[in-house]
């Protein structure tokens, strides 16, 4: 078996013939990877089996061979911090990066900015730097942090999911 993911999947055309089973992941959304649809949805036929979330690609492929709904967005945090912290001072810690290029990006700043967190910096006018004192930070009544590049950058993800 060889799984393919992504940017990886025009190996297909090379691999189709001498692979018992050919397998496409599609892990990146199509806003960031639409070549890789494209060529999935093109070439079908050579995968045996197509992973995906895009549920309109999910239904093409279980049409042609198989296809199999995985949700691409998993948290990267080690399996050692998946627990409940005690001292947690906020109900919610959302994580948003300065990036706004995707829908699923802008819908993160769209809700942080419903909890009073403020708006990222434009494209280019130091997008990554530390916001000013006391930005960051949505409103508490809310029971929200708001953390990132952006907003209230932090060294590693634990500091919001714990504090």
């Amino acid at each position: 078996m060889v799984i393919l993911v992504d940017y990886d999947l025009p190996q297909a055309e090379i691999l189709r013939e001498s692979t018992l089973l050919l397998v496409a992941w599609l892990v990146e959304p199509e806003a960031v990877c639409p070549s890789c649809y494209d060529f999935v949805r093109e070439h079908l036929a050579w995968f045996d089996l197509v992973m995906t979330h895009d549920i309109f690609l999910l239904r093409a492929a279980q049409e042609q061979s198989a296809g199999v709904f995985v949700n691409a967005a998993v948290p990267s945090i080690h399996p050692r911090h998946h627990q409940v912290y005690a001292n947690k001072t906020s109900l919610v810690s959302m994580i948003v990066s300065h990036k706004a290029g995707t829908e699923g990006q802008r819908l993160r700043h769209q809700i942080a900015a419903a909890f009073g967190a403020p708006p990222p910096p434009p494209s280019g006018s130091g997008a990554g730097a530390p916001p000013p004192s006391g930005a960051g930070a949505a409103g508490d009544s809310a029971g929200i942090e708001v953390f990132g590049h952006s907003f209230r950058p932090l060294p590693d993800k634990m500091g919001a999911l714990a504090g």
